[in-house]
């Protein structure tokens, strides 16, 4: 069979040229984690191994109904479409790093619990509210710096095994009653002690002992 040539006399081919392998799309099934980036997942009657895509950041599981990329870099996940069990999913990168989420207003709502596991935790903000029934912290070491501090409560209740205060100046007002109980009492003051009442009393079941260079009474 003779071809057409060209005007000038070259042979026109009207074969098709080559077309490189092209990126297609498919849904899947997950069969295994094979953890880090790979899962194996079910294409039809095949089981092939594929990698998480950096874009996935929802961890894909065993019976997960995913979408892939086939191509020839490979299989990819790109994206989980369905899962069996809609209470669990877990956002993590791939390939490891850190996750940032930038928004204008973020916000977190759990409908049971809201919990946080890290070997560190900064929190910076110009105002911070936290409003709870129950509040309950447990540290080994706990430090608290401020320009200005203000606790108000209805009941406080303090309980250690040694509590101490320091301060420049100390007022503290009671407006009823100010009971102290101690197994032992010890004051020392460098400077003068006022003690101002309509009527004192000192009651000592044994002894009582006024020493001073200069004891004055009336």
């Amino acid at each position: 069979m003779h071809r057409p040539l060209s005007s000038a006399g070259a042979m026109i081919s009207h074969e098709a040229p080559a077309v490189a392998d092209a990126t297609t799309l498919v849904a899947a099934k997950v069969t295994k984690d094979l953890g880090g980036q790979s899962v194996e997942v079910e294409i039809g009657m095949n089981i092939v191994p594929a990698r998480v895509g950096f874009s996935c950041l929802v961890r894909p599981i065993a019976g997960d109904r995913v979408l892939l990329s086939r191509g020839p870099e490979g299989v990819f996940v790109l994206a989980v479409l369905e899962r069996l069990v809609p209470d669990r999913a877990t956002l993590s990168l791939p390939s490891g790093g850190g996750l940032v989420v930038e928004a204008e207003t973020i916000g977190f709502v759990a409908r049971q619990e809201v919990s946080v596991d890290a070997r560190a935790i900064s929190m910076r903000s110009r105002k911070f509210n936290l409003v709870a029934d129950s509040l309950t912290l447990f540290g080994r070491l706990s430090n608290w710096i401020a320009e200005h501090m203000r606790v108000s409560t209805k009941t406080q209740e303090v309980v250690a095994d040694t509590l101490s205060a320091k301060a420049i100046d100390r007022v503290a007002i009671v407006e009823r009653t100010d009971v102290l109980r101690a197994a032992s009492l010890s004051q020392t003051i460098d400077g003068v002690a006022i003690t101002m009442a309509p009527t004192a009393v000192i009651a000592a079941t044994e002894d009582l002992r006024l020493d001073g260079k200069r004891v004055t009474v009336g």
